[in-house]
């Protein structure tokens, strides 16, 4: 419950202007992310974007590594590459390839993987900032990066939309950016309190459960799901639950054992070059 309840505290955030600057990097990268994502549509359909958007885990976890240097076991990897060729079978539909579309959801993917990366530095390991100040602090720099490409790609039906019907158009805007706040702090709250890679393995179980949820409630209105379909809806889940056990499984005493000398090694490691550091000093 304390945990829940920490997204409505505020915070204050430290006011060295590198701090700052990564903040500014945040936003615009996810300003970056949606709006190449949306303009990715306008070439490509939705089969194809999320074919592409399948990738999210395995490219937020070579940014992990690149970033941060986590480092992954192998069978974390296979988990990966499992989850997302099971999305890619989920979706397969007749996917209509053009280049300008791919390269724009691809720039959109690998923007929130290294988004993704840099948020869950600075909400576990630096400052700990919670999923809503996280959004106050970024969301500016998001808002100044989307409008450049919302007014060459869609003022004319945005102007066209508004004032054809006012009060319609008002409504819309306020329950998409409502339920756009939702999505965004539920996935903030996945990066902080489980891992950045994990939250895009939770973002590919999503796609598949959207599609069981729409066979089971509308399936006049659902496309008609093939054996490959099914087969990567399968996939995905069974690699979304061992993902799952790898990640909470509880730790052996042999395992606890091995972490606890190796954070002794590496606490003797630290002490060591200090001691040779006060050492140099004295000479």
């Amino acid at each position: 419950r304390g945990k829940a309840c920490e997204v409505f505290v505020q915070q204050k955030i430290p006011p060295s202007g590198e701090f700052t600057r990564r903040l500014v990097l945040l936003g615009a990268l996810s300003g970056i992310n949606i709006a190449l994502n949306n303009v990715s549509l306008l070439y490509i359909n939705v089969a194809l974007n999320q074919i592409v958007k399948a990738f999210n885990p395995v490219l937020i976890a070579i940014s992990d590594v690149l970033i941060r240097g986590h480092m992954y076991k192998c069978r974390v990897w296979v988990g990966f590459l499992c989850i997302t060729f099971g999305v890619m079978c989920t979706v397969f539909n007749n996917p209509q390839f053009h280049i300008n579309g791919f390269v724009f959801c691809t720039g959109s993917s690998v923007a929130a993987a290294i988004q993704t990366t840099l948020a869950e530095h600075v909400m576990t390991d630096d400052v700990k900032l919670d999923a809503n100040n996280f959004m106050y602090y970024t969301s500016l720099w998001s808002a100044l990066c989307i409008l450049p490409v919302a007014i060459v790609f869609d003022s004319d039906v945005f102007f066209m939309q508004m004032f054809a019907n006012t009060h319609w158009f008002i409504f819309m805007i306020f329950i998409t950016s409502f339920l756009a706040f939702l999505n965004n702090i539920t996935l903030l709250l996945c990066i902080k309190f489980t891992s950045g890679a994990y939250s895009g393995v939770v973002g590919n179980v999503k796609i598949v459960m959207i599609v069981l949820v729409q066979q089971v409630l509308w399936p006049e209105d659902a496309r008609q799901l093939h054996a490959i379909h099914w087969f990567g809806m399968a996939l995905t889940i069974a690699s979304f639950a061992v993902l799952s056990f790898i990640k909470y499984r509880p730790i052996t005493k042999e395992e606890k054992e091995s972490i606890e000398k190796k954070d002794d090694k590496e606490v003797e490691r630290i002490d060591v070059l200090q001691d040779d550091g006060e050492e140099e000093a004295k000479l």
